[in-house]
């Protein structure tokens, strides 16, 4: 994998510093104000209602593509609460690539190479 540009670097440590030395984040308040001025983005970009459900990566979807209500719910994953609702920055790598992974097992044992999210 090619490394970011340096510029990109910095700005990165410069929002993790900002980041540390004020308690609140910021995040957040931009997306309201953004979305404030631009509603009809709303649809795409905001929280979406209720809770998420994630499965076990080797767990083969009933219907791909299709809602969970099908889905076995011994093979969901218990995820922990957040400390909080705030959106947060992943200050990490991030890998990407032409083309969907749609084996879970797959992407995670990629993602697990790389160190990165996928």
């Amino acid at each position: 994998m090619s490394q970011p540009p340096t510029i990109l670097f910095t700005a990165i440590t410069q929002l993790e510093a900002s980041k540390m030395i004020r308690e609140s984040n910021k995040v957040s308040k931009l997306i309201t104000h953004v979305l404030g001025q631009y509603p009809d983005l709303e649809a795409e970009f905001s929280r979406p209602h209720g809770a998420d459900r994630l499965f076990e990566a080797a767990y083969e979807y009933v219907e791909p593509g299709a809602s969970c209500t099908k889905c076995d719910p011994e093979k969901q994953v218990p995820r922990p609460l957040r400390m909080s609702a705030e959106p947060q920055v992943h200050y990490g790598t991030i890998a990407s690539g032409n083309q969907v992974i749609k084996d879970a097992y797959a992407r995670d044992q990629i993602a697990g190479k790389l160190n990165a999210l996928l």
